[in-house]
């Protein structure tokens, strides 16, 4: 269903009020004629189901059909070590439709650029909300290193970093359960230093995840890394 995202969007009295840029774009681009329905997402859980009542020539004024509101669950977040510009917002867009809560970049010894929080970001996110119809808007924090992402993870239950290689690193055991909080660290193209590894599996709750597989881009990584996830979460 076509949706629209709008953080503080006008309600009264059963109706919502949809002006500026978006109701330009609904009016001129996509045509919307009256009778037509609409899902409006406010980014904080809420998903509204509207029908366009009516539209002058900056306006659209929509009938609220049906209020849900969603609460997110499960806390999965991603540290990310920086990969390529184009992969990392690949990657941002993969996120928002597999409903993960933020974005932790970190700067690692193979990291390949440093990205710079723009207009472009909030774009991609917001028109894989859309496409997704996921309520909920992603967070992109501050690039942080290394050690700051040591420091962050005593806020989560099971960190699990995904490794291409079997070591001696490498832990068993893992349970999932309902509402643990989890972070995912996923190196950037050329992996995590052995120096790295080696502060990573010192720190508690730290399990090593090995992918049998090829060398994945990072934007495949991370889709085959949340759906192993996925696999492991209680219905």
């Amino acid at each position: 269903m076509r949706a629209i995202l709008i953080a503080d969007f006008e309600r009264d009295a059963g109706e919502v009020i949809i002006g500026g840029d978006k109701a330009r774009h609904l009016i001129k681009v996509v045509r919307i004629k009256p009778g037509e329905k609409l899902k409006v997402l406010n980014g904080k859980g809420s998903s509204i189901l509207c029908e366009v009542k009516t539209i002058d020539s900056k306006k659209l004024f929509l009938n609220i059909l049906k209020v849900e509101s969603f609460i997110r669950e499960d806390k999965l977040d991603l540290a990310l070590g920086l990969p390529k510009t184009d992969a990392f917002e690949d990657v941002i867009k993969s996120a928002c439709e597999l409903g993960l809560g933020k974005i932790i970049p970190v700067k690692m010894e193979h990291s390949q650029f440093k990205p710079i929080k723009s207009d472009r970001y909030n774009k991609l996110i917001e028109s894989s909300l859309i496409q997704s119809n996921n309520p909920f808007f992603l967070k992109i924090d501050e690039t942080i290193n290394f050690i700051g992402l040591r420091d962050l993870l005593s806020s989560y239950d099971k960190i699990l970093y995904f490794c291409s290689h079997q070591d001696i690193f490498v832990k068993n055991s893992l349970e999932i359960k309902k509402r643990d909080r989890i972070l995912m660290i996923i190196g950037p193209e050329g992996g995590l230093s052995e120096e790295e590894e080696s502060l990573l599996n010192a720190q508690k709750n730290v399990y090593f995840i090995n992918l049998p597989s090829y060398i994945l881009r990072t934007q495949t990584a991370v889709a085959i890394c949340c759906g192993w996830v996925f696999a492991k979460m209680p219905n």
